[in-house]
């Protein structure tokens, strides 16, 4: 998986957002399946900062807040500032 990561990650970097998304959601059953949550945070969290980019705002929220909710059951604070300061980012792209 940790290839496939990096291939999202490197398409998520170069504006390839479309195949980013493709390369983190093929993550997501393997994470899932292997309990990996800090797996699902990334791929969830590039999962929403992809569809930002693409200006699909409420699914870009979605998967932040689905981010969010994991990282707060698993305890891992800094993935919940991450994702919080996306949540933010979000709102400023979307004037509010």
């Amino acid at each position: 998986m940790e290839a496939v990561s990096f291939l999202a990650n490197l398409y998520l970097q170069i504006g390839s957002y479309n195949k980013a998304i493709m390369f983190y959601e093929s993550t997501l059953a393997s994470f899932r399946k292997s309990d990996n949550s800090l797996g699902l945070l990334r791929s969830t969290t590039g999962i929403g900062i992809a569809q930002m980019n693409l200006t699909n705002y409420d699914t870009a929220s979605m998967q932040f807040h689905k981010a969010l909710k994991l990282a707060v059951e698993r305890g891992h604070k800094t993935a919940q500032g991450l994702i919080l300061n996306n949540l933010g980012r979000l709102h400023k792209r979307k004037g509010e």
